[in-house]
Formats: C-alpha cells, sequence, structure tokens
C-alpha cells in the first residue's frame, strides 16, 4: 500500500494510507470551506461561499443556489462555474 504524506505549515509530518489520505484531503478541505463561509458576515458573500464550497467539496463543476421568498420580485439566484448568463 503507497503511503501519501500533506504537507503544510499547520499539518504534523504524519504517514496516511490511501484511505486515510483522501479521507484527511476531505477534511482539510471541509475545514477550510467552514473558515471561508464565516469569514464574512455579508448575507449575499456568505451564500455565495456556501455554493462555490459545496461544489468544491463535491468535486461539481456547476452550482446554483436558488433563494425564493414570498415575493416574486426577491428571487436570486448564486451561481458557481457558470457565466450570468448560462
Amino acid at each position: 500500500m503507497a503511503s501519501h504524506r500533506r504537507f503544510t505549515d499547520s499539518t504534523p509530518n504524519v504517514q496516511f494510507g490511501e484511505d486515510e489520505a483522501a479521507l484527511a484531503e476531505r477534511l482539510f478541505r471541509l475545514s477550510d470551506a467552514s473558515i471561508r463561509v464565516t469569514g464574512t458576515l455579508e448575507i449575499g458573500n456568505v451564500l455565495q461561499e456556501v455554493v462555490d464550497s459545496a461544489c468544491a467539496l463535491a468535486e461539481a463543476r456547476y452550482g446554483v443556489l436558488a433563494l425564493l421568498t414570498n415575493r416574486e420580485d426577491s428571487r436570486k439566484r448564486l451561481r458557481s462555474g457558470l457565466t450570468p448568463s448560462s
């Protein structure tokens, strides 16, 4: 079984097997997404980070978050990986 290492300033020099390395990488990415999402108090920025992070974590090329309210004029779509005209 091949061993993998991830080198960062905050990560100790630990050997992982392939399964553990994949899990560790996903946990690092989830932690990073959590930090980015909570890094701002502006709701539009928070929701955009949610969409971007969800795409990154799911390894998706595209993502859309649709916000709907009772008022028809207050619909909004947040996109990741798409242009506004897509």
